[in-house]
């Protein structure tokens, strides 16, 4: 599965034992998705850091009604940027 939207890293769940910082993707149709790596927990995974505030694309798999398992992930308003300075 392809998804596109902005991703932005939050806190999550406060005051329990899973808070922390994850990364959230919000698609075109305004659903948010929770994004993780296999192996990886989804908090505090900061692999995730410098893709946040960007428009992505992210491949991978739906897992559990609201997660994606990350394979891939690419910045599309870089390529945009590129596009329109060309």
């Amino acid at each position: 599965m392809i998804t596109e939207g902005k991703l932005t890293i939050r806190l999550q769940n406060q005051g329990t034992k899973s808070e922390g910082l994850y990364a959230l993707l919000m698609d075109s149709e305004g659903k948010s998705w929770i994004l993780y790596r296999e192996n990886h927990y989804p908090a505090g995974d900061e692999f995730f850091t410098p893709f946040d505030g960007h428009q992505v694309s992210v491949e991978g798999e739906q897992e559990i009604e609201k997660y994606i398992c990350v394979e891939n992930i690419t910045i599309k308003d870089e390529i945009k940027e590129e596009i329109e300075n060309e």
